[in-house]
């Protein structure tokens, strides 16, 4: 039986690697690796500091049968488990490469998806490019730092404007991509799968096209207007 002193030590580690668990969360939100691992540490010693405390302080019974604290530490475990395997199955249902970058620029502007009838006129105007203006910057640093998942075709084999953007299998654009690259505003007139990454306006060998992002995330990330 441990000594109360080492029962308080390890409730003290379990409060502070769930402390550092959720700044990881709420700091290194695209580092989600390190978060679980932080926040599985603090679980583990919490579930060891509440065993001791059950043999320690808990009623006879349980001190004659500590054989509970066990099962006890077991159910927390599959509970944990079962908490993590649906985080990620909702994450990737969550994720889903669904909805044109171009249609997103127009919804995070007005908070709401364009109708049939205003996908070939979204940015005839100018007055509507120089709002694009903030709402790309706002979204390319989104991007860069982890938050906004956005897919792309490489424009390695088509590198000008009349390429074949129909061909190619999508890839994730990586955060680092946005560190250089930009999506210009006076590209939103063009057709959605003819919107390209640019460095200095123009395109290059790492640039990507068809730029697609996720209906969900993008209304989490920016959400309605309460009227």
């Amino acid at each position: 039986m441990l000594h109360p002193t080492l029962t308080a030590i390890i409730a003290l580690l379990a409060l502070c690697g769930l402390c550092v668990g959720q700044w990881s969360r709420i700091l290194h939100s695209s580092n989600v690796f390190w978060a679980r691992v932080w926040l599985t540490l603090g679980a583990a010693c919490g579930f060891a500091a509440i065993e001791v405390a059950l043999i320690d302080l808990g009623p006879d019974w349980f001190k004659q049968q500590p054989v509970w604290a066990y099962v006890l530490v077991l159910l927390l475990f599959a509970l944990l488990w079962w908490v993590e395997v649906g985080d990620r199955q909702t994450a990737n249902a969550d994720t889903t490469r669904d909805t044109w970058f171009k249609h997103a620029v127009f919804f995070i502007m007005h908070r709401r998806w364009p109708a049939d009838a205003e996908v070939e006129s979204m940015f005839d105007t100018e007055g509507e490019l120089t709002r694009a203006n903030g709402v790309l910057a706002e979204m390319r640093q989104m991007a860069l730092d982890g938050k906004m998942l956005v897919w792309g075709k490489p424009t390695r084999t088509h590198m000008t404007m009349g390429g074949d953007t129909s061909s190619g299998v999508y890839h994730n654009v990586p955060p680092s991509h946005w560190t250089d690259h930009i999506v210009d505003a006076p590209e939103l007139i063009l057709q959605p799968h003819q919107v390209y990454t640019t460095v200095g306006l123009k395109i290059d060998g790492a640039s990507f096209c068809a730029l697609k992002v996720s209906n969900h995330q993008v209304e989490m990330l920016w959400p309605t207007k309460r009227v």
